[in-house]
């Protein structure tokens, strides 16, 4: 200390050229607190291992999801819609300035239209993938909300990262606010304290050099070291240093004033001064140094960032040794200017007080701590919140757009929980689409799930396409389809027999004509022989002239007579001609439908194809289900569903068998038709010929008969017309001789087709009783299948056929959903509650063990699985704090029991000691717990709460158990009793001040408006208010009385060591 008084000037233009230079060279806090600041877990929990698999899997997938939120007080028009595609074109047009990467909405993807508008019509969202690897949250934030500024339309940017962005928003706005306040509260306690108007200001100047070195330093260790920070590190520095730098500044300046006012010079003061309570001060200042620094052992960086106020309490402590010294040297008695005349130490009679209550009525004062402190304790629940969205207030965008979506959409939308798998396989196959389906399954019907999208439900919704109940039932219309057309068949195939059978008196009928026009030709063959013979004797007549004109004029008579006879009998044959055309128009007529056989054929394929797709499905589910392979009735199923396949090939033999019978006989009915067709062509030819000879016979006898009044002008006439009937009586006769042989042949075509009708009748017969036993074997194995498809979805079996793979839209379902590898499969779980909630983390449990469940047994049992997103996060963080925080009580507690057993030269006191503060701690946190949950309503306190509370309340109320204990052990023999109310008495009014100072530091936290930042000072404010007014003055002095002597043990060593009556130690 004789250097230090010495070289005190040097020292302060030390202090002070440091201050400036570190300030001016340090990188700036806020900008690594965003940088590196972010909440990290360790390697092997859940949600690091999805980062590091998306990473390993996906390395060109950058960015983080934002989400564009438009809305309205009224449902979204056509105009507020059209405007709101032109922000997001807007936006797709400068992704390169803006760095985003994708855009996804409903008008780029309308599929989409109900995830991305509300129901209510009211708000409307889009996904942004924002790359902000090489840009800052804030910046690019600013540029999308003027992209996104609408008339008439509110717009807010939310997502993960922009919520965390904002919480270090508002803790930077919150320390500004601390810092003002804590400078403010503090000056005005130490003029309240010192009642002077130049000690208040040592505090300040001492505290506030040493903060700004320490910062700059810290910044230095973060920026070259990667030194943990968080956004606690600034405000815990700067509520901690200035609180207990400030206390001890009050504890040197007191006992500097105590010096004084017993008659020493400022020179042998301040060397008194840290001889005794400077001795105090290095204690106090390890102990919190200790406390501190063993954050260093846990896991969390967000509690390791902590450790900085280590090195704040080094520098605290060098500058608590150099520039107070100055002060105090230099200033003197002026340092209490304008009381500098009446310096006396006045003793705190409240405390003396306490002391002499506890020590004539110590189990009533135990009493009154059990009063006070057990209550909140038995009324502690821990239950801890880790929603974000409580750490900042409504002004904040990220929190007013995430309770839109999560009001207009639910809350789980906005931070779906993402479960990575990883697979030594490639996935991209039906087999793995499959049990991935199994999987999503399995998983949308946990409780507190609201859908799974995955390769198999895109869309969250289930495919109900490759579930093969649905296919059995789509199997079974088809089998119904095919069943019908059976029927439909057998339907024709009967009605064609009947028809046949029904034509059969009609080819009788046409056989029969055919045989009468055959005897009507023979008989005109005859009339026309023996009008030749009558034609020839008129010839002879003529040509012989005998008899003369009347014998001539009764010969034509008789000719005439013969020519209408002829004339009847040919009209006969025409009749008999029409009647044979008309029957066989009806037999064709009949026989049309069946001109061509092969389009009556029974097309079996789909049939076929559809027993060979139930016979595939069957194989699926039973292998996906070995459990039914020993039940009875599933192997009947089995030997009928193969006995169905046999029956479908079966069919298409017996039906190619008919269809090819009836072919050859319908072939030889159509050639025999065909002859019956030439047969009547030579008929009509022929009848033509006749009715030509006839016609031409016609005119050679009017003739005669004309030329008959005029015989002898007319003879030569009557021989040229006579010869010529008599030249055309040969063709007539040789053309009915045709007509007759071509009759027979009619008639024999005949005869044999009614024998093929016959069997013809027969064949369709028996082919329609064949279709009917088919289709009764395809009503059995239907009414199998239809009971297949009513098997529940969660007991169906899942085929997924090749042709989807193939699929171009569900190509880019497998690009988002599996990567390219193959490797990594995704599934996106939305919950129901809030992703920020503890409901949402208990559901973590649940889909952990559905997923070990849905897994074992198959070919992903061994696949790694990674959980990401902000509920896994949380619910890894919950189990790391909880880890960490029960790691810290015993860190902590040993390190701070070591210390005080160092200091105090005792086992007893420590112990203790160590009791009275963790009886404060639990009691402050179990009124916080009551203030926060039972009358705010919140969900519990902030997770960070109850660990940072328990490491600051230790640390600086082992400072006050030191003051009062380090005094209590000056006092050397004196009586326990008298040592322990002296004590208190000198002690009670710094402790007071130093409660007041600290507590007004952390109570300079609560307008910060960050929630854990109020709740942490409330912890400490509270414990540090029951450790000074309940547990020092009433508990502590109770366990003095109670151990007496023992206080010390077992470092009693020393002849007259704490005797009483004996003069105490100068």
């Amino acid at each position: 200390m004789k250097w230090i008084l010495k070289l005190r000037w040097a020292i302060l233009v030390f202090w002070l050229a440091a201050a400036v230079v570190l300030m001016l060279i340090a990188p700036p806090m806020a900008d690594l607190v965003r940088e590196k600041g972010e909440l990290k877990l360790p390697d092997g929990y859940p949600s690091t291992m999805a980062t590091e698999m998306q990473k390993k899997h996906n390395p060109d997938d950058k960015g983080s999801a934002y989400i564009a939120v438009y809305t309205a007080d009224h449902k979204l028009t056509k105009t507020d819609l059209n405007n709101i595609e032109k922000s997001l074109d807007s936006i797709d047009a400068d992704k390169d300035k803006l760095h985003v990467t994708n855009v996804l909405s409903s008008f780029n993807q309308p599929e989409l239209k109900e995830k991305f508008l509300s129901k209510d019509g009211k708000t409307m969202v889009a996904t942004l993938t924002v790359d902000d690897s090489n840009a800052s949250v804030k910046s690019i934030r600013n540029d999308l909300d003027e992209k996104m500024d609408i008339k008439g339309i509110d717009s807010y940017l939310t997502g993960n990262k922009l919520i965390q962005e904002d919480v270090i928003q508002g803790s930077e706005d919150g320390l500004h606010k601390t810092e003002g306040i804590t400078v403010v509260f503090i000056l005005v306690v130490l003029l309240l304290v010192f009642r002077s108007a130049v000690a208040p200001f040592i505090p300040l100047i001492t505290v506030g050099i040493s903060y700004l070195v320490a910062q700059s330093t810290v910044a230095f260790l973060i920026d070259l070291f990667n030194f943990p920070v968080s956004t606690y590190t600034q405000i815990f520095m700067v509520c901690i240093m200035f609180g207990i730098g400030t206390d001890y500044c009050i504890l040197l300046m007191s006992r500097f004033k105590e010096e004084m006012g017993a008659g020493l010079n400022p020179q042998e003061a301040v060397h008194a001064t840290y001889r005794t309570a400077g001795k105090t001060v290095i204690y106090s200042g390890v102990a919190v140094l200790v406390a501190f620094t063993s954050l260093y052992f846990v896991q969390f960086d967000l509690y390791r960032s902590a450790v900085a106020v280590g090195v704040g309490i080094i520098v605290l402590l060098a500058s608590l040794y150099t520039l107070v010294p100055f002060f105090m040297g230099t200033l003197g008695t002026h340092l209490f200017w304008p009381l500098n005349k009446n310096i006396s130490h006045k003793e705190n009679k409240v405390w003396g007080a306490a002391g002499k209550f506890t020590f004539a009525r110590p189990w009533i004062a135990l009493l009154i701590v059990a009063a006070i402190t057990l209550p909140p304790i038995l009324l502690h629940t821990g239950t801890e919140s880790f929603n974000s969205l409580d750490e900042i207030s409504d002004k904040y965008p990220s929190k007013k757009g995430f309770e839109i979506v999560s009001d207009s959409f639910g809350a789980g939308q906005v931070a779906p929980t993402q479960i990575f798998i990883e697979n030594d396989d490639n996935m991209r196959t039906t087999e793995y689409i499959a049990q991935i389906e199994k999987i999503s399954d399995d998983l949308s019907h946990l409780k507190g799930v609201d859908m799974v999208m995955s390769a198999s439900r895109p869309a969250g919704k289930r495919v109900d396409d490759i579930y093969i109940n649905n296919q059995a039932g789509q199997v079974n219309d088809g089998v119904d389809q095919a069943t019908d057309g059976v029927g439909q068949v057998k339907e024709g195939l009967d009605s064609a027999s009947s028809e046949l059978k029904k034509s059969e008196p009609a080819l009788d009928q046409a056989v029969q004509g055919v045989t009468d026009l055959q005897k009507g030709t023979v008989a005109t063959q005859e009339g026309i022989t023996q009008l030749q013979s009558a034609l020839t004797q008129i010839q002879t007549g003529i040509e012989s002239g005998a008899n003369g004109a009347g014998d001539l004029k009764q010969g034509v008579t008789e000719a005439r007579t013969q020519l209408a006879t002829l004339q009847d009998g040919e009209a006969q044959i025409q009749a008999g001609y029409v009647e044979i055309q008309k029957n066989l128009q009806n037999v064709a007529d009949q026989l049309k439908s069946f001109e061509n056989p092969n389009s009556q054929a029974i097309d079996t394929s789909k049939l076929e194809a559809q027993f060979k797709k139930i016979g595939d499905s069957f194989q699926t589910f039973a292998a996906a289900h070995p459990e039914v392979g020993n039940d009875p009735k599933f192997q009947q199923l089995a030997a009928d569903i193969q006995g169905l396949q046999t029956a479908g090939t079966e069919l298409k033999t017996a039906a190619g068998k008919q269809m090819a019978q009836l072919q050859t006989k319908m072939t030889e009915l159509n050639q025999g038709i065909q002859q019956l067709a030439t047969a009547m062509n030579q008929l009509n030819e022929q009848s033509k010929q006749i009715s030509t000879g006839l016609s031409a016979f016609n005119s050679g006898l009017g003739q005669i008969e004309t030329g008959l009044d005029q015989l002898e002008q007319g003879l030569n006439q009557a021989a040229d017309g006579q010869s010529q009937v008599v030249s055309k009586m040969p063709e007539i006769s040789d053309a009915l001789s045709q007509i007759a042989a071509g009759q027979g042949a009619l008639k024999d075509g005949f005869s044999g087709i009614s024998g093929q009708m016959g069997e013809l009748t027969d064949g369709l017969t028996t082919g329609a009783d064949g279709l009917g036993k088919v289709q009764t074997g395809l009503n059995t194995a239907n009414g199998l299948i239809n009971d297949w498809s009513k098997v529940p979805y969660a007991s169906s079996g899942i085929y997924v056929p090749e042709e989807l793979l193939q699929n171009k839209d569900f190509q880019k379902v497998l690009d988002q959903y599996i990567s390219e590898d193959g490797k990594l499969a995704t599934i996106n779980v939305v919950l129901t509650k809030n992703p920020y909630s503890n409901e949402a983390m208990d559901s973590i449990d649940d889909i952990n063990d559905q997923l070990a469940a849905s897994m074992k047994g198959t070919k992903l049992e061994n696949a790694k699985i990674g959980i990401g997103g902000m509920t896994s996060s949380n619910y890894d963080t919950r189990d790391m704090s909880t880890a960490d925080y029960h790691l810290v009580l015993i860190i902590v507690l040993a390190s701070v029991f070591v210390t005080l057993v160092i200091v105090l030269r005792s086992l007893v006191m420590p112990i203790y000691l160590i009791a009275s503060l963790v009886l404060t701690y639990f009691a402050a946190l179990g009124f916080a717990e009551i203030i926060f949950m039972r009358i705010l309503g919140y969900s519990g306190l902030t997770w960070a709460t109850p660990f940072f509370g328990f490491v600051v309340l230790v640390a600086l109320g082992i400072d006050y158990s030191i003051f009062l204990m380090s005094r209590f052990n000056e006092y050397n023999g004196l009586p326990v009793r008298e040592r322990m109310i002296k004590a208190m008495k000198n002690m009670g009014g710094v402790i007071f001040s130093a409660v007041i100072i600290l507590g007004g530091t952390f109570a300079a936290m609560m307008p910060a408006g960050v929630l854990s930042l109020l709740e942490i000072a409330t912890v400490v404010l509270i414990g540090l208010i029951l450790y000074a007014v309940v547990i020092l003055p009433l508990f502590v002095p109770v366990m003095v009385k109670l151990f007496g002597r023992g206080n010390w043990w077992p470092f009693i060593t020393r002849k007259g060591d704490h005797q009483e009556n004996v003069p105490p130690k100068k």
